[in-house]
C-alpha cells in the first residue's frame, strides 16, 4: 500500500513540473525577436508605400540584405521635392559609422567624397505579375538629369596617351613625343581629353577632371517586395529589397513597421503603371 501512495506522489511531482516546463517555454516563446524580413504579409495600413517612404525620408543607403554593424554602404540616395540624387564610388563607409553621423553629416561626406553622381528628376514605375493584381516590382528611374564622374587628370591622359592608334596618330606623337608634354596640354586646356559622346563636358579641377553627360532616362534601383528590417545598436533601419544580395534601407524609429511597394490602385501621381 505504501508503494502505491509513493507512486502516486511521484507521478503527481512530474506532472506538476511538465505543466511549469511548459508554461515556462510559452513565455520564453513569446519573448523571441520579430522576424526582421520577409514578404508583404504585414497588414498593409501599417506599412508605408513607398512613393510616400521617399517623400518622408530624404537619406536611404544600399547595403547587404541581412545587414550588420560591419555591412558595407555602396551607395547614397538623397530624395526631396521630386529629385534624386545618387552617390557612389566613395570611401568605405559600414553602418556603424553611419549610425554616428546625422543626414546633414552624410550628405556632406558623400559630396565631397564620391567619385560618381547621378542627379535630377524622378519618376516611380511599377511592373506587374503575371495576374496583372499586384506589383513585382518598382523602379527609381531619372526623367531628367545628369551624370557626374570625377577622375584622376593624369591616371585620364596616361589612358589615353599610351593607347592613341589610328588615323592622325603619327602627328598626335610628333606634337607630343612624351607624356609629360602631353599631360601639360591637358592640364592648361590646349588639349581635350576625350569624351563619351559629343554631349558630354570635361572640367579641369586641379589634378581632377569633372566630367558631366546628360541624362533622359535611366533606371537607379528597383524595389522588390520584400521588406528587410533590422535594428543595429539603438538605430531600426528599414527598406526593401533591390536585388539578391542588396537591399535599400532608411533610419526609421523603433516602432516604425515596414514599407511597401505601391500596389496597383496607388493614388501617388508620380507613379506609373508598366510606363503608362
Amino acid at each position: 500500500m505504501s508503494v502505491s501512495k509513493n507512486w502516486f506522489a511521484m507521478l503527481v511531482v512530474i506532472s506538476a513540473l511538465m505543466i511549469l516546463g511548459a508554461c515556462g517555454n510559452e513565455e520564453a516563446n513569446s519573448k523571441e525577436a520579430p522576424i526582421q524580413d520577409g514578404q508583404q504579409d504585414s497588414s498593409p495600413k501599417e506599412l508605408m508605400a513607398m512613393s510616400e517612404g521617399l517623400k518622408e525620408y530624404s537619406v536611404w543607403f544600399r547595403t547587404s540584405n541581412n545587414p550588420s554593424k560591419n555591412s558595407n554602404v555602396s551607395d547614397v540616395y538623397i530624395f526631396g521635392d521630386g529629385e534624386v540624387k545618387r552617390y557612389s564610388n566613395f570611401s568605405d563607409l559600414s553602418i556603424e559609422e553611419i549610425i554616428e553621423l546625422s543626414d546633414e553629416d552624410i550628405i556632406h561626406y558623400v559630396n565631397e567624397n564620391a567619385e560618381s553622381k547621378e542627379e535630377g528628376q524622378f519618376t516611380l514605375d511599377i511592373s506587374l505579375d503575371k495576374l496583372g493584381q499586384n506589383t513585382e516590382e518598382m523602379k527609381v528611374a531619372l526623367v531628367s538629369g545628369k551624370s557626374v564622374r570625377t577622375f584622376d587628370l593624369e591616371a585620364a591622359a596616361s589612358e589615353h596617351y599610351h593607347t592613341y592608334y589610328g588615323e592622325g596618330s603619327d602627328e598626335f606623337f610628333d606634337m607630343y613625343p612624351e607624356f609629360n608634354t602631353y599631360l601639360s596640354a591637358v592640364k592648361n586646356g590646349e588639349v581635350e581629353l576625350p569624351k563619351n559622346s559629343d554631349a558630354q563636358t570635361n572640367e579641369i579641377d586641379g589634378d581632377k577632371v569633372i566630367a558631366t553627360q546628360p541624362i533622359e532616362f535611366g533606371n537607379l534601383v528597383t524595389f522588390q517586395p520584400q521588406i528587410i528590417h533590422q535594428t543595429i545598436f539603438d538605430t531600426t533601419f528599414s527598406g526593401l529589397k533591390v536585388s539578391d544580395n542588396y537591399s535599400l534601407l532608411t533610419r526609421v524609429n523603433s516602432s516604425f513597421v515596414g514599407f511597401k511597394v505601391d500596389d496597383p490602385n496607388t493614388k501617388s501621381k508620380n507613379v506609373t503603371i508598366e510606363g503608362e
